[in-house]
């Protein structure tokens, strides 16, 4: 399953730091409460406290606990060390001397917030992503998004950026498949023939039946406006106007209508000709 949609900015900061976090995301998501407080002072030492209260809160922002405490960005830990009376929060450095001790924080803090894998909602997750990508026709990009925010929101620690691109794809085509079966679905075998003739280039021409159907008048004349209502006529004589389109999410017709002549179809690679990408019917799609 292709998985090469995610862009390298956005790759970059799942699960990561993109720079400083902003005033208001420091008072949302770094911002230590009372329950937070009585969890922090249980630790004795400062470097732990301010290690301990650095791990809580980049799993609270980011989804996931952070690798190196002493990387994360300073306006960070000078937030969590004032919040603390930490003075000098160059303490911090002290807390990743030792391995064990960041090991035993995320144990105790997964217990105690209720952070579960990612393998116990992998399931739920492919049935969230598939209704929106059914009911939305949203792109993978936005997709993986929402699934990482999802995930973040429901306290399930991030997998692999490429696992969750993979699960993202995979319901993604499994929804648009949904989507053409459906539509094919409506149709009966004589209207399928009469669509699938238009896909046929004419001796001669250049372009398929299709593809000049779907061009519009470029002029306001008088010809034109004929030229506009044969073409209405020809299209209303496709005997398809009165299907019954209510099981499509009305958010999907635009991605059925396509961007142009030669927009590539979404359903699979298409066929190129010299007026552009050849459309294919559901199918004829694999």
């Amino acid at each position: 399953m292709p998985v090469e949609f995610l862009t390298d900015e956005q790759a970059a900061r799942y699960g990561a730091f993109a720079g400083a976090p902003s005033r208001v995301e420091l008072e949302r998501f770094f911002f230590l409460d009372d329950a937070d407080r009585a969890l922090i002072e249980s630790k004795r030492r400062p470097h732990n406290r301010l290690g301990f209260a650095v791990m809580l809160t980049c799993v609270r922002f980011l989804g996931v606990f952070p690798e190196d405490p002493v990387g994360v960005p300073t306006q960070v830990v000078d937030y969590l060390a004032e919040q603390l009376g930490i003075e000098d929060a160059s303490v911090l450095k002290a807390y990743g001397e030792r391995e064990n001790t960041r090991l035993v924080h995320m144990r105790e803090l997964r217990q105690v917030l209720g952070y579960r894998d990612f393998a116990e909602v992998e399931g739920e997750l492919r049935e969230w992503v598939d209704a929106r990508a059914w009911t939305t026709g949203d792109g993978p990009k936005t997709l993986f998004d929402a699934a990482a925010s999802w995930l973040r929101e429901g306290r399930v620690l991030l997998p692999g950026v490429s696992r969750l691109a993979r699960l993202v794809a995979s319901a993604r085509e499994a929804a648009n498949q949904r989507l053409w079966e459906t539509l094919s679905q409506m149709l009966s075998v004589g209207q399928r023939a009469v669509l699938d003739s238009l896909l046929q280039v004419p001796p001669g021409a250049r372009v398929s039946e299709l593809d000049r159907l779907r061009r519009g008048p470029v002029r306001v004349s008088g010809p034109a406006m004929t030229r506009a209502l044969e073409r209405a006529a020809e299209i209303a004589a496709l005997g398809v106007g009165e299907l019954d389109v209510s099981a499509v999410p009305p958010r999907r017709w635009p991605s059925c209508r396509g961007t142009g002549s030669t927009a590539r179809p979404r359903c699979c690679g298409g066929t190129p000709t010299r007026g552009g990408w050849r459309r294919c019917w559901p199918r004829r799609c694999t």
